[in-house]
């Protein structure tokens, strides 16, 4: 054999190494998310972690983002019935950025916990980061409104709102945006407005039980108990049956 077979034979199995960790890569993130979508969610950890933590064939970052990513969402999925997946996922998903501080996944989930958690600050600064990658994204949008709202920002909640409105994908998303001006409108006092709104949002989203709630709140606000019992109704036949108990048995008895 020639130097330039040599050469060649040697390329030919550098590319073929290669190709073969792409192929090792992408075939352990198809597992893990397979896992994931049978509900596997033990087993799609042990997985990643196994995938994570090998000597031989380390993943490269961009691959180890990505599966912690799905990580991420095992734990997440599981925190409805294991407290401690709660901590585990936000531990997760802040590992993702520091493979990928540009993960739009991960920056959006963080920006959603926080905000369940109440700490609307740490919810905005992920949901911000997000927007500088990605200006137009409604989630991202309509949660700091949201965040906004629940901080007492009335008026940003409107702008935020405002924009989330204009780039919503679907009849279902524009009427949340609305929803959330109308809550902002209530918030402010401004009855006339927060109804047209919250009525526009039903339009859009007919089955919404925070926006009958909000319209229940609106007479409730100006003591309309009367106006506001058909309503409370309304939102708990759609779901918000936690929501609506107290008020319901504070005004409707």
């Amino acid at each position: 054999m020639n130097s330039a077979q040599i050469k060649f034979t040697f390329l030919f199995i550098g590319i073929f190494f290669q190709a073969f960790i792409v192929f090792a890569q992408s075939n352990v993130l198809d597992e893990v998310a397979l896992l994931n979508k049978q509900k596997n969610y033990h087993q799609a950890i042990s997985k990643a972690n196994a995938a994570l933590n090998r000597k031989v064939k380390p993943l490269d970052n961009p691959t180890k983002a990505k599966l912690l990513f799905l990580k991420g969402y095992s734990f997440q999925c599981l925190a409805a019935t294991e407290a401690s997946a709660f901590d585990s996922t936000l531990v997760t998903y802040q590992k993702v950025l520091k493979f990928d501080p540009k993960h739009t996944g991960a920056l959006l989930n963080l920006g959603f916990m926080y905000g369940d958690m109440e700490e609307y600050e740490k919810s905005n600064y992920y949901l911000e980061e997000l927007l500088r990658i990605s200006p137009a994204d409604f989630g991202a949008l309509n949660n700091i409104a949201y965040n906004k709202n629940q901080s007492g920002d009335y008026k940003g909640a409107i702008d935020y709102a405002d924009k989330a409105f204009n780039v919503a994908p679907d009849s279902t998303n524009k009427g949340m945006a609305l929803n959330n001006k109308g809550y902002a409108y209530l918030k402010l006092g401004k009855f006339k407005e927060s109804l047209l709104y919250i009525d526009n949002s039903l339009k859009f989203f007919p089955t919404n039980s925070f926006a009958y709630y909000y319209k229940a709140l609106v007479y409730i606000e100006q003591k309309k108990y009367t106006d506001a019992c058909p309503y409370l109704n309304k939102s708990k036949a759609m779901g918000g049956v936690n929501l609506t108990s107290d008020l319901l048995k504070k005004y409707c008895k």
